[in-house]
């Protein structure tokens, strides 16, 4: 673990050293990234790659004293021989002077490096990871031009669903309403009191939202343990999950809100997860990797037993750029999966288990009745844990360039502050989401991260869409 420095500040939120017009200026930057999100498709996970090509487990088995970058970086060919890690380098591990020609935007920390000259020594690397860590959630929540889509692709929902049984009730549940859903992150819904059949009637929701064109692609997964219709939306482009009298899909959700207001340390570290999962393809539950309550419990039981939860003296000085270093060490080296598993009621703890040959790495028990194994559909958590773990190396690695970098501050770096950032050694900056992102501010909304309750779609948008689908309708029907 890393050894934690004594800074007179309060929180990791005070490591957030920005001036108002640098804020300002950095706000006025991101303004210009996108125009639209409509071109943005969810990908086809059918023909996704596989994890192999991210993470070369099986040529990786070696003794840590070889863990260097340069060899992370390569792996053997059909052939035997020795070729570059290209896919490593896409997800900005190998970004070693290595500046895309195209560059068409600027990282959401670029314009903050100068106050690195007030620290020295050991603070100096945790400090700036903070504040990149900071920048970058602020800079992910979602716009109130975002949340009006969403806002209206509630409508709809709420309008067929009325129509097509009354009495139901639209409940979005999940990362939107928590505030942890990222600009391209699915919209969760539950319709409740729906009577008959479940698959027939997300059958009879499926045709509705076809024949009135609403949906770019549809899928109806009726085979899994909850059925679902998967759709994305039209207008907002956003991915939709709907599913049909889930009332316990509430009581997870008003638990992770509990979560999120006892330890404030929880969503940013959750969103920087999400975001290092959903890029090398291991965020999906049933792709083997960790969905997005898993990630949430996992990253829970790291801060239930992390010491600086329960010392407010270790809180003032444990800065975010701590956390995330010291979750990546403890994930991805230090904890034993086959002689340890997670319980996170109370307190939480760690538990005794004998791994059996057939079950999975990971023991996660959730915090809610019945208190199930989540880590048992996890079949490529192996996986996960080798990302930890190389992502943790490559942090020690630029932790050293980094020092050695400030220890003799060159101005014209200053004037190159990507050459600073150490997020992006672990995150592909070059990425959908990247490159879409755009910001609006506009303070008389709410950023999505104040919701703590289900977002009320307002009456004038529901008539304003009423008349929409109205006239989709008749237009399909003279068609």
């Amino acid at each position: 673990m890393s050894n934690n420095p004594v800074i007179k500040l309060d929180g990791p939120d005070a490591y957030l050293l920005e001036e108002e017009e640098k804020i300002k200026h950095s706000v006025a930057l991101n303004n210009q990234l996108r125009c639209v999100i409509q071109s943005r498709n969810k990908p086809d996970t059918s023909k996704m790659a596989e994890t192999s090509e991210f993470i070369n487990v099986t040529s990786l088995k070696r003794k840590r004293s070889s863990d260097s970058g340069h060899f992370r970086r390569k792996k053997i060919n059909s052939n035997g021989e020795n070729v570059e890690y290209q896919k490593f380098r896409f997800l900005g591990i190998n970004k070693e002077n290595e500046k895309s020609k195209d560059k068409i935007m600027k990282l959401p920390w670029e314009e903050i490096p100068k106050y690195l000259r007030k620290y020295s020594g050991t603070d100096i690397f945790f400090i700036h990871l903070n504040n990149e860590i900071v920048q970058l959630v602020k800079w992910l929540e979602l716009t109130s031009s975002e949340h009006m889509l969403r806002t209206r692709a509630l409508a709809r929902i709420t309008l067929i669903s009325h129509s097509l049984w009354p009495g139901s009730k639209v409940q979005p549940f999940g990362s939107y309403y928590t505030g942890l859903s990222l600009p391209t992150g699915d919209l969760d819904v539950c319709i409740l009191n729906v009577s008959g059949d479940p698959k027939r009637r997300l059958r009879e929701f499926a045709t509705v939202l076809k024949e009135l064109r609403l949906c770019a692609g549809i899928e109806l997964i009726l085979t899994a343990k909850v059925p679902i219709v998967k759709y994305v939306d039209s207008e907002a482009c956003i991915s939709v999950d709907i599913s049909l009298n889930q009332e316990s899909s509430m009581d997870t959700t008003q638990h992770i809100s509990e979560c999120l207001k006892k330890f404030s340390t929880l969503r940013p570290l959750l969103i920087i997860l999400k975001l290092f999962l959903k890029q090398r393809g291991l965020d999906e539950t049933y792709l083997g990797g960790l969905g997005s309550y898993s990630q949430f419990c996992l990253v829970l039981s790291f801060l239930q037993q992390h010491s600086s939860s329960y010392s407010p003296a270790l809180h003032k000085s444990t800065t975010l750029g701590h956390l995330l270093f010291d979750f990546l060490e403890l994930f991805g080296i230090v904890f034993n999966y086959t002689s340890t598993g997670i319980r996170l009621n109370g307190r939480g703890e760690y538990f005794r288990r004998q791994m059996d040959r057939h079950e999975s790495t990971l023991h996660l028990e959730s915090p809610l009745p019945p208190h199930n194994d989540m880590g048992k559909g996890a079949f490529r958590f192996d996986d996960v844990r080798e990302s930890f773990r190389l992502a943790f190396f490559d942090l020690v690695e630029f932790r050293g360039r980094f020092n050695k970098m400030c220890s003799s501050f060159d101005d014209s770096k200053l004037n190159s502050p990507e050459c600073y950032s150490i997020l992006s050694s672990i995150l592909c900056i070059d990425d959908e989401l990247f490159q879409c992102r755009s910001r609006t501010i506009d303070k008389s909304q709410p950023p999505i991260s104040a919701f703590r309750k289900p977002p009320l779609v307002p009456d004038e948008i529901i008539k304003k869409v009423k008349l929409e689908i109205e006239r989709l309708y008749v237009n399909n029907t003279i068609s």
